[in-house]
């Protein structure tokens, strides 16, 4: 699974598993059956505003962006999906939010909460798997051309890695790290 891809795979439950953390590719054998596609260009054009190193995006700007991308892609992939009784694996959710934005961005925490569920209309995952390495492992790792994110300092990095990390602390109860 790379960053930014949506699986949907059938295995007769409802579940939403969330996939959150510093690693920046993550490679994950998956033996489901793929249910479907669903048009996502919306979500395409939005992840590539977002991405795109040429651009420069005040942050309050950047997280409206995300939470516009959010919820499009919870009432045209996650909804309809949990209503289908399917599995949903996604890279990267709400908990992102808070450690890109709050932690990387230093914007207000509980501002961001409460746009993360307007935009997301209350629902959160029930697993969120922390995939966590140490940030300058992270960025060695890197082989393509960096984006935005990538192209930040150690320091916002590590500002975001200790958000998962405090955000496991926090709120627990969905995670698994």
């Amino acid at each position: 699974i790379n960053s930014g891809d949506v699986v949907v795979r059938s295995i007769g439950s409802d579940l939403h598993v969330d996939l959150e953390g510093t690693a920046p590719q993550v490679d994950l054998p998956i033996n489901m059956p793929l249910v479907g596609t669903v048009d996502i260009a919306i979500l395409l054009t939005l992840r590539a505003i977002l991405l795109d190193s040429k651009n420069v995006i005040d942050p309050i700007a950047e997280v409206l962006l995300f939470a516009a991308s959010r919820r499009q892609h919870t009432v045209e992939v996650i909804r309809p999906a949990h209503e289908r009784g399917t599995v949903v694996l996604c890279d990267r959710y709400t908990d992102s939010t808070l450690a890109y934005q709050g932690f990387g961005r230093t914007l207000n925490l509980d501002q961001l909460r409460t746009l993360n569920r307007w935009a997301t209309g209350d629902l959160d995952p029930d697993l969120t798997l922390l995939l966590d390495c140490p940030v300058a492992v992270a960025l060695e790792r890197r082989r393509r051309e960096r984006d935005r994110y990538q192209s930040l300092d150690v320091a916002f990095h590590e500002r975001v890695r200790h958000g998962f990390l405090a955000s496991v602390v926090d709120s627990g109860t969905h995670w698994l790290a």
